[in-house]
């Protein structure tokens, strides 16, 4: 998968490669609508595991750095069983030696190494153990974090403002299993709404304020993507025990003014 971007430059040919870039790519519209966001996944990308030890990763859309990449083709990479994590990258590489165009070309790698370079970026991993299938589909919101023959995507790269975001499949399956809980405190009937109501990751200071506010935490610090996952637990954990620290704001003979 490569994409061409055009050089516009004072006395050069003006191919018709060239004005096909421009036009099959609004670059500088998405350059500018996320100049603020980190690298990670804006869309896309995700995931089904398919017969043949492979997995279809759908088409998306990735920031790397200061270059915002299309990829409009689905693609397969075949998985095999290790025993130990692995780390599904999009990997994003350069050709300068090409006078007309810059050249990005996009591919896919599963990797042990589960730290990533400045070129990477990781949708999901996962542990399989010898004998076993791997999993795309979670039983329940504790499931992702499961460690062995199931995806996670808890570590995945999510590009967010100043900050990663978290994968928003994480939030809606917190929301659906929250809301089958009969909810009735405002706080958690808002934040799960919002969560089932957006296709795109949530800011990720709201979900901090949320489990903060909810439970009670008195640190200013900024929570990491394991502790945010750990109180989405703890707070789900809570709503199905109907354990509250907050006013229900259904109970009878209160009035709620909106």
């Amino acid at each position: 998968m490569e994409f061409l971007y055009p050089n516009f430059e004072r006395h050069s040919i003006l191919k018709k490669e060239l004005l096909n870039s421009v036009r099959d790519y609004s670059l500088e519209y998405l350059n500018v609508k996320y100049d603020k966001y980190t690298k990670g996944i804006i869309t896309g990308f995700d995931l089904n595991v398919i017969d043949g030890n492979l997995i279809e990763i759908s088409k998306g859309i990735a920031k790397f750095e200061d270059f915002i990449f299309i990829a409009d083709k689905k693609a397969k990479i075949r998985y095999n069983q290790s025993n130990k994590f692995k780390s599904l990258k999009i990997v994003l590489e350069k050709d300068t030696k090409i006078r007309d165009y810059d050249r990005y070309i996009l591919s896919y790698k599963l990797d042990e190494d589960l730290q990533l370079h400045i070129n990477e970026i990781e949708i999901c991993r996962f542990k399989l153990m010898e004998g076993f299938d791997l999993r795309d589909k979670h039983k329940s919101f504790n499931d992702i974090q499961t460690e062995f023959d199931t995806i996670n995507y808890l570590n995945s790269t999510w590009a967010g403002i100043g900050r990663e975001y978290i994968n928003p499949y994480i939030l809606k399956r917190f929301a659906n299993e929250a809301m089958d809980s009969n909810l009735t405190n405002m706080e958690d009937i808002v934040f799960c709404y919002t969560c089932l109501n957006e296709d795109k990751p949530i800011n990720i200071e709201l979900i901090e304020r949320y489990l903060k506010n909810r439970q009670n935490l008195s640190s200013k610090t900024e929570l990491t993507k394991e502790e945010i996952f750990k109180y989405l637990s703890i707070t789900l954990s809570d709503i199905k025990n109907k354990k509250k620290e907050k006013t229900d704001y259904f109970e009878e003979d209160k009035l709620l003014i909106l």
